[in-house]
Order: structure tokens, then sequence, then C-alpha cells
């Protein structure tokens, strides 16, 4: 291996040791809410990756 890519190497474990770090803080601290905002958190959490909302379908659902 390279001396390029094994620093590569390590700051990727480095960034993945450090991301991880964070998801579990972010992870603990989610879990201290209190429910309500659990709550908010996971719906905005669920819009951000649905996208915007479909017409059709909430109609349907309101049916």
């Amino acid at each position: 291996m390279s001396l390029v890519a094994s620093r590569a190497s390590c700051r990727r474990r480095d960034y993945d040791r450090t991301t991880g770090r964070t998801l579990r803080k972010l992870h603990d601290d989610a879990l201290a809410l209190p429910e309500q905002d659990r709550l908010a958190l996971a719906a905005e959490l669920i819009d951000s990756v649905e996208g915007p909302e479909d017409p059709t379908w909430t109609a349907a659902w309101s049916a």
C-alpha cells in the first residue's frame, strides 16, 4: 500500500470512528427527549426522506 493510500485509509477510519460516536450520541440524546419531542423529531425525519406530500394518497387515506 502506498503512503498516500495508507494515509487515506487512516483518515477514513478516523472519520468512521468519529461519525459513529456522533451518531450514537445523537441517538442517545434523541431517546432522552420527552415523548412529544421524540414524536415530532420522528415525523420530521420521515418527512425528510419521503419528499412532498402526494395529494392523491392523502385523499385516499382520508376517504
